[in-house]
């Protein structure tokens, strides 16, 4: 039955539990500190949303803190580390310092207090311009500098009460308060949120006796990784200030005003190195006529570049105020200055407060935002929005209701991130209040923290969200003094000016392809933009597409960077503009797992129109489920160590293999793959040929995967190439061993290759000095081998021309040969079995070596085999095991040597064990040599061979195994009497014959008659015919005696 009553019960109850879950569903983060009386100072916030907070306690001297500085990091999971430092000079800590030279004490920008004129924390993003402040003093933006101290001759303007009226004198400083309100409670240290991972701190060098700023770099682990000292211009500083930059790689910058001068000097440093957490200088200058510092403001632009706008009053026929407008772009060029704005103040006299709390970038729309404040008998604030060539946008007067209350004061003003300001009130109780207006000055909502706080120490900030977090007081159900609590308000998240958004925070991007929170495939390679405005340009920032951290935690993986001025338009990696339309060009693989997140990021100075940037934005995609299709293989890449990287591996070797797995560990980090995928063997390496300093390559294993969504090793290894050709702009480098990478080498992809004379020089000299001792063992058994052959072809040479006059007249008769043959013996000793091998029966090749001699060469050859042969494999076998980069020379050396080796090994197992020359054959060639040698023995008819051992000869077509051409070469024969050997003629036994001339020379030719030639003919016929039946007839004999 339907209770009325109960229904409404019901209603009532699920309705408070709802507003209960609201209001418990706002973040809280309240921490137990150990150490008692602990006081919050200062804050500032990172990019990701992580908080750096300053905390102090009173020391025994009224005026001054303990010496330590006491930080503490807040983690966007809520979690607090402590960083404490105890090294800085002791004077810092005191707020009032009595100094022996006349500079002004800071105005700590950006910092809390507890009282009234107490200044705020800070608040920094991707896009954070809060740290600026004016009339010296410091909103976020001179954190820690003397900016609004005191200037000599004139009155501080800290220490004038708010409201009272003061005198506008052209050129000289107005006596009126600064805002936001210089908190009295800071001493001289201040704290900076500058880039991911690193802090800031600013104090002086050497109190009480100069006024040099210096500043310290701090991780996360509290280890200081840089100290500057800032030039304080020969003591000429009379207010100094911090500008850090918005964008975690823009930096900083330092200015200094001198007032003798009245102007401006200036200098950019860079942002730490995410390896060490070393600044660099960059650029620097001078900007002058700055006549009233009081009115001056420095913000950052969103090309990593900065502005300055300063103000003054300026007479002609009345007091007229006129603000001009300074910019210092990325690359140190100053550009102004441009007057912005100008207007008559009637009352002079009136005046209670002129300043230029804010100026930002303008997000509503394109261009810059400035926000003035004049107070006489009203409260008038002006807005004006301009670029960066001058030219002035829109100008709107505007006030804030809540300030209609006299009792209200304007403590100060802060940008929100999709367009609009917070005006912070401060109240009579102390307490402050948030109020969003627009940039046109219409009222929309407050930032909504929680009421059961206050906040009198005015430590609060903006995250680039519009999340405003602040330090709270107290709570009714807290009463540990040790504790304290941020809390947190996201009333603002949803809130936006952005002209004609279309839910990339950006006014000017109308429509992109793939859209918003789309599914895509891992092979789009197009990514599309278009935008409300046309004839847009190219500009100095970039299209960044990252993949997004699965676990929330930690950085995204950056998978490429492309610059918008791309060198090569139309090919990979490029963009490429029509008039209102960019398209982006990707190579495959950017896009390289499945079931994954990509974040595609424009940068706020991608495009540009008529000079001025247009505001970038950001998107979401999803891919889908699966990945590219997987290599069957593995891959395989080098990579080249820096020269200083190659220090450090070869440095010491029991620390390489360290060194190696670290590195793929940082690799696998960065391009977010599971661990395993990426090895780097580490005993292989080479020298880079062609280094203007030593440079070694490293070998890169990329394994192949069953996981689900990841990529395939081609991905793999194509996005590794892309990581380190683009290192400092992707996701390399993570660490100090990826900082070691060569970014002008990439990774390019290794041949997966398996596995004379003339290839091992052409190795030498090619890859001679892949390592340090491959040139040196090839050169070694390289050139002894070649030692060796000359010396023992020398005394082969000498022991035959000693012992054969054979050989001499060979040598005689065909000199050139012999000269060709003996060179490249030198080098190859088996050339001369080419000059005993009676090729194609060629006279030439024909040379009589004596058995003895073809000894000393098989043994020479053996012994060869064993020098060179074979350490010569081993070295090339070494090569192949420890270089990275397998190329076609070494194999084809490696697999010659191995060929080669091979036939040798073989021959000689042949020669030795298988092969059975014919003795009675070998020794009567032998002796047949021997008698040779002396003509008279042959003319005599004393040369002894027997039966058995007559040699076979000039037989063409006998079937008998022929050793020489005794026949015609030699002119002897075997006598069927008494088997001796004799000559028939005297000149023929002299040489003629024996050297294969059977005609003899051309003298002896002419002597003879026609008769005396026919006779010799026959004669040696019927000689030859002798020869060939005796010698068949003693082998048949001797074979049927065996038998």
């Amino acid at each position: 039955m339907y209770n009325p009553k109960l229904s409404l019960i019901t209603f009532v109850l699920l309705l408070f539990f709802i507003i209960i879950d609201i209001t418990n569903s706002l973040p809280e983060i309240t921490y137990q500190e150990t150490e008692p009386d602990l006081s919050a100072l200062q804050g500032d916030s990172f990019t990701d949303g992580s908080l750096i907070l300053r905390f102090v306690k009173q020391s025994q001297l009224d005026n001054c803190y303990e010496p330590t500085l006491l930080l503490r990091l807040v983690k966007p999971d809520g979690t607090v580390e402590k960083l404490d430092l105890n090294d800085i000079p002791q004077d810092n800590f005191c707020r009032v310092v009595s100094l022996t030279t006349p500079f002004q004490r800071k105005n700590n920008d950006n910092n809390g207090g507890e009282i009234d004129d107490s200044n705020n924390g800070i608040s920094n993003s991707r896009r954070d311009n809060n740290n600026n402040g004016n009339n010296g003093s410091s909103n976020n933006e001179g954190n820690g500098t003397p900016s609004g101290g005191e200037v000599p001759g004139n009155a501080d303007l800290a220490d004038v009460q708010r409201g009272t009226p003061g005198e506008v004198t052209p050129g000289e400083p107005a006596s009126v308060p600064v805002i936001p309100p210089t908190n009295v409670l800071l001493d001289n240290i201040a704290i900076y949120a500058l880039s991911k991972k690193y802090i800031l701190l600013t104090y002086y060098c050497n109190l009480p006796t100069s006024n040099e700023l210096c500043s310290r770099i701090v991780d996360f682990n509290g280890v200081t990784k840089n100290i500057t000292t800032f030039d304080n211009f020969n003591g000429s500083c009379t207010n100094n200030k911090i500008t850090k930059s918005p964008y975690d790689d823009g930096g900083f910058l330092y200015t200094c005003y001198k007032q003798d001068t009245a102007s401006i000097k200036w200098i950019t440093y860079s942002a730490p190195s995410i390896i060490d957490g070393t600044i660099t200088e960059n650029y620097s200058g001078e900007i002058g006529n700055i006549t009233r510092y009081d009115l001056t403001n420095i913000f950052p632009t969103e090309d990593r570049g900065y502005s300055i706008v300063t103000g003054y009053i300026q007479v002609i026929l009345q007091p007229q105020l006129a603000v001009t407008a300074n910019f210092i772009t990325n690359d140190g060029q100053f550009k102004g200055s441009y007057m912005i704005y100008s207007q008559p103040i009637v009352e002079v006299n009136a005046l209670k407060i002129l300043s230029i709390p804010r100026c930002n970038i303008a997000y509503q729309y394109y261009g810059y935002s400035c926000v003035l404040y004049i107070e006489t008998n009203e409260r008038t604030f002006i807005n004006v929005d301009f670029t960066s060539k001058g030219a002035i946008l829109n100008s709107q007067m505007f006030s804030v209701s809540q300030l209609n209350n006299i009792n209200n004061q304007l403590y100060d003003v802060r940008n929100l991130y999709m367009g609009g300001e917070v005006f912070v009130i401060t109240t009579p109780d102390n307490n402050i209040y948030g109020f969003a207006y627009s940039n046109d000055g219409i009222y929309n909502r407050t930032w909504a923290l929680p009421d059961e706080y206050t906040y009198t120490r005015k430590i609060y900030g903006i995250n680039h969200d519009n999340t405003v977090w602040a330090i709270a007081d107290t709570s009714n159900n807290v009463v540990d003094t040790n504790q304290w609590t941020i809390v947190y308000s996201d009333a603002l998240t949803t809130y936006s000016t952005v002209q004609g958004n279309t839910g990339y925070g950006s006014s000017s991007i109308l429509s992109t392809m793939p859209e918003r929170n789309a599914t895509i495939t891992l092979d789009l390679n197009q990514i599309t933009i278009e935008y409300v405005m046309s004839d847009i340009e190219p500009s100095t920032g970039y299209i960044t597409i990252s993949q997004k951290n699965p676990d929330e935690e930690g950085d995204d993986f950056i998978r490429i960077k492309i610059p918008a001025k791309s060198s090569l338009i139309g090919t990979a990696n490029s963009v490429m503009i029509y008039d209102s339309v960019v398209i982006v060009i990707l190579e495959d693989y950017i896009f390289d797992r499945g079931n994954a997140t990509y974040i595609i990021e424009i940068d706020d100075d991608f495009v540009e129109v008529n000079g001025q940037n247009l505001i970038g934005g950001s998107w979401e995609v999803s891919t889908v489920p699966g990945s590219v299709k997987n290599d069957p293989d593995d891959a395989r890449a080098s990579i080249l160590l820096t020269p200083d990287g190659t220090r450090k591996y070869l440095g010491n070797k029991n620390n390489r293999k360290t060194y190696v797995n670290d590195l793929s560990n940082e690799i696998s980090n960065a391009l977010a793959v599971e661990k395993g995928r990426i090895f780097i063997p580490c005993d292989r390496y080479q020298y880079k040929r062609g280094a203007q300093e030593v440079q070694i390559l490293l070998r890169v294993d990329i394994k192949n995967t069953k996981t689900p969504n990841q990529p395939s090793t081609t991905a793999l290894r194509n996005s590794l190439d892309n990581a380190i050709l683009s290192k400092g702009t992707s996701a390399l480098p993570i660490g100090p061993r990826t900082e070691d990478l060569d970014s002008t080498y990439g990774a390019p992809k290794n041949p997966n290759l398996w596995l004379d004379v003339v290839l091992d020089t052409l190795v030498l000299a090619v890859h001679g000095r892949d390592l340090t001792w491959f040139f040196i063992c090839s050169l070694v058994f390289f050139l002894v081998p070649i030692l060796f052959n000359i010396m023992i072809l020398w005394l082969l040479i000498n022991y035959q021309l000693n012992s054969s006059k054979v050989i001499k007249n060979w040598l005689k008769n065909h000199p050139n040969l012999a000269l060709v043959f003996t060179l490249l013996s030198y080098i190859y000793l088996e050339t001369l079995k080419v000059i005993i091998s009676k090729c194609v029966s060629y006279n030439e090749l024909n040379a009589k070596i004596s058995k003895k001699g073809r000894k000393r060469i098989l043994m020479t050859i053996i012994i060869i085999t064993f020098i060179e042969d074979v350490p010569r494999l081993i070295i090339y076998a070494l090569y192949q095991r420890y270089t990275v980069i397998t190329t076609i020379l070494p194999i084809l050396a490696l697999s010659s040597s191995f060929v080669i080796l091979l036939f040798k090994i073989i021959l000689f197992i042949y020669l030795m064990f298988v092969h059975k020359p014919h003795n009675v054959l070998e020794n009567a060639l032998e002796k047949i040599d021997d008698s040779s040698n002396d003509p008279n023995n042959l003319e005599r008819g004393e040369g002894d061979v027997s039966n058995s051992e007559a040699t076979i000869i000039g037989r063409q077509d006998g079937g008998v195994t022929e050793l020489g051409n005794i026949g015609e070469s030699s002119g002897t024969y075997i006598d069927d009497s008494d088997n001796k050997i004799a000559a028939t003629k005297k000149e023929i036994t002299e040489g003629e014959l024996l050297s294969g001339n059977i005609s003899g020379n051309k003298s002896q030719a002419n002597k003879r008659t026609t008769e005396e030639q026919i006779t010799e003919e026959e004669t040696i016929k019927e000689r030859e015919e002798i020869i060939a039946t005796t010698t068949t007839t003693n082998y048949t004999e001797k074979k049927r005696g065996e038998f």
